[in-house]
């Protein structure tokens, strides 16, 4: 038997029961009256107004009860399914934080199309701000052999932008390799005298302060 043939049991044994009080609230007067005694009376009277009323209300506030508590673990299965349902989505779905965004085109406020939402906050600030910047220009060494394509090449200081999205990524075998990539291309820039500029996500919110200082600084060296 379920839980739902249970409860119906239940509701129709406490409307019977409800049924047979009310009979007994109406003719139990007339049993305890034919006595015609002082205590008849008074019996017929604690029967109607004491009794029974209080049998009555007893039984609607259990049943009232009953009718919370189911309600209560109703919501708790609804929120632990939902709770379960949230989980496994974020498990599934695709990961659009800056850490690991690469794969989620974003438009900036140029009109372009970048990779990732942490390359439109670095194009949109660069546009916001009249820096000139050229998206994913090859970036060549001496001998016009391509290193890399860069995130961003700013023409007016002459310094590459490398934003570093997945350098956090929770898949280990991805982020390995991920970093593998960008330390060779960092010794790369090295090895061929190439200004460029290393953004981490966690740069992201600072960016102005961060991407100011690094161009004052290279337009000293």
């Amino acid at each position: 038997m379920d839980g739902n043939t249970k409860t119906h049991l239940v509701s129709l044994r406490s409307k019977i029961l409800i049924v047979f009080l009310l009979i007994a609230w109406v003719s139990g007067p007339a049993f305890f009256m034919q006595s015609a005694t002082f205590y008849g009376g008074l019996a017929a009277l604690f029967w109607t107004f004491v009794l029974i009323p209080a049998v009555i209300i007893t039984l609607l506030l259990y049943q009232r009860k009953r009718r919370r508590t189911k309600i209560s673990r109703y919501d708790k299965r609804r929120s632990h399914s939902q709770n379960a349902r949230r989980y496994t989505d974020t498990q599934h779905s695709t990961p659009t934080s800056h850490t690991n965004s690469r794969v989620v085109p974003q438009s900036t406020q140029n009109g372009e199309v970048v990779k990732s939402g942490g390359e439109r906050i670095i194009a949109d600030y660069l546009y916001e701000n009249g820096i000139q910047y050229e998206y994913e220009k090859p970036a060549t060494d001496a001998s016009g052999r391509r290193i890399s394509k860069p995130d961003f090449f700013l023409p007016e200081h002459n310094v590459y932008v490398e934003y570093w999205g997945m350098v956090n990524s929770n898949e280990k075998l991805e982020r390995h390799e991920y970093v593998k990539s960008m330390e060779w291309k960092i010794k790369r820039y090295h090895d061929n005298g190439m200004k460029f500029i290393s953004i981490y996500p966690q740069d992201l919110g600072n960016l102005d302060a961060m991407l100011r200082a690094k161009l004052r600084h290279d337009s000293q060296a």
